[in-house]
């Protein structure tokens, strides 16, 4: 059994960073939301318009996050996050929280309270949680209400700014 915990690591993982992230989305928020208004309004093609370019604009927001991924390799004795090494030693608590369906959020807090916040797949969690409790101590802190709320809160954001879109439309054309 040791030998194939072993043979795991080094491991490493395509993770997104929490507030690049975030920042991306609010970034396609708008256009987003304009290619739902123009789709709408197409009148009887408006079901078509809105299946290519509101696609189209998912798809180019979903190919802008995955070129913003980081790699994060797990090592014996260390964490390596796109080029920056941080010792397990210098780790000091960890926690996790699954806000989304296939990422869960992992959060770093070491000594000098620096915080590295994380999407990751939820397909490595369980391997992630084993190797942070094996090798550090284990302090794993309380879910972040806030942090856990992101997704959300940033869907909430989008639909009152599509709201605001189809509002003016509809002022505009009554």
């Amino acid at each position: 059994m040791k030998e194939k915990e072993e043979s795991l690591f080094p491991f490493s993982i395509k993770a997104g960073e929490y507030h690049t992230m975030f920042k991306i989305g609010l970034k396609w928020i708008l256009p987003f939301s304009f290619s739902i208004m123009i789709s709408s309004m197409m009148g009887v093609y408006r079901y078509i318009a809105f299946f290519t370019i509101t696609a189209s604009v998912w798809g180019l927001a979903l190919k802008h996050l995955s070129k913003r991924m980081v790699e994060m390799i797990f090592t014996d004795g260390s964490i390596i996050i796109d080029n920056n090494k941080i010792p397990l030693g210098a780790i000091k608590s960890f926690s996790s929280c699954l806000p989304l369906k296939k990422y869960f959020i992992l959060t770093l807090r070491t000594l000098d309270e620096k915080e590295y916040i994380y999407y990751i797949p939820v397909k490595y969690r369980s391997t992630i949680e084993k190797y942070l409790s094996d090798r550090i101590c284990f302090i794993r802190q309380k879910k972040d209400i806030l942090l856990s709320a992101t997704p959300t809160i940033f869907i909430v954001s989008s639909v009152l700014v599509s709201l605001l879109c189809f509002g003016l439309m509809y002022s505009f054309n009554h």
